[in-house]
This record gives structure tokens, sequence and C-alpha cells, in this order.
């Protein structure tokens, strides 16, 4: 991932817990743990924000700026909505095909 992208992920960071969501609580901070700039800027934003360590998500992701629709779904998707339902930030209802 390069530098833009972090920027990005920060800046979606900073403008929606700034202007959509005032409350600091209901920010998550996502880092790809292959890039350790990706870890030291998560860590600048949380101190920067006195964001706990509890909101900090550190995933596996590629250092490349693409990845495919299965890493996509391995490797950021369902790990990330493992961390949200771990802390109960999200609740999952399982829809059957039927249903659709």
């Amino acid at each position: 991932m390069n530098k833009w992208l972090q920027c990005i992920f920060v800046l979606i960071g900073v403008l929606h817990s700034s202007w959509v969501f005032p409350d600091s609580n209901l920010v998550i901070v996502l880092a790809n743990k292959n890039i350790p700039s990706s870890l030291e800027l998560a860590d600048y934003y949380m101190a920067a924000r006195d964001l706990s360590s509890n909101q900090l998500c550190v995933l596996d992701l590629p250092i490349t700026e693409e990845m495919t629709r299965s890493e996509y779904e391995n490797r950021l998707r369902d790990p990330l909505l493992k961390f949200l339902r771990d802390k109960k930030w999200i609740r999952q209802k399982r829809i059957k095909s039927k249903d659709l």
C-alpha cells in the first residue's frame, strides 16, 4: 500500500470522526501489519485523537496497491467483520439464499 492510500485511510478517519461522528468512541483505525509505516501512522493518529487501543484493527493485508477479490474477502472484509463482532460493535443476521 503506498503512502497515498495510507493518507486516504487517515483522512477518512479524520473526516469521519471530526465531522460525521464527533464522538471519538465511534472511530476504528485500520492498519496493515505488513507495512511498518502503517502501524506508525495508526499509532500517531490514535495518540493525536486520544483513541483507545481497542479501537485499532491490525489486518494482514497485501503490501501492493491492489488486491484480488479473494484477498479482499479473506484478508480485509472477514477479519474486519470479526473484529467488529468480537467487540460487539455490530450484529449480523444470516440470510438464507431463498429469502433474497
